[in-house]
Formats: C-alpha cells, sequence, structure tokens
C-alpha cells in the first residue's frame, strides 16, 4: 500500500491484513485504524472505498458489482 510511505508501516500492514482476513470484523477493525492515524483528507478518500459494501456483500456478487459498474458506464456514455 502506498499508505506505508506516509505512514507506520506496522500500522499499515495491520490495516492490510485485515482486509484480507476477509471477516466483517477485520475489514470493521481496519477501518477504525484508519480513522485513528489517517489524516482528514485521506479518510475522505479511502475509507469509503474501503467501508462501501460489507464484506459478505463483496464475497457474494462480485458479478453484480461488476455488472452495475458497467452498466453505469454504458448508461453514461
Amino acid at each position: 500500500m502506498l499508505l506505508a510511505m506516509l505512514y507506520d508501516t506496522r500500522s499499515i500492514q495491520l490495516v492490510k491484513e485485515n482486509i484480507e482476513s476477509g471477516i466483517a470484523e477485520g475489514v470493521t477493525y481496519a477501518v477504525e485504524l484508519m480513522d485513528v492515524f489517517l489524516s482528514e483528507q485521506l479518510k475522505q478518500q479511502v475509507i469509503p472505498v474501503i467501508d462501501d459494501l460489507s464484506v459478505s456483500e463483496k464475497n457474494e456478487t462480485p458479478g453484480n458489482i461488476l455488472s452495475t459498474r458497467t452498466i453505469g458506464r454504458e448508461i453514461g456514455s
């Protein structure tokens, strides 16, 4: 993660491990960690991307997410 260049490497590694765990509690913990040490500007950009969908939604509907984005692009074109 590029954030490791700006913040404590161990903290970023802990965030990464929790996100990759695939467990909802892990993702929640990662978001809480980032809320503590990220600048306000980065919080607004990074946290919504990670916390946008629950882990179960991400795991259950990867095709639906992709289709939604594709359809959105086609409509907006």
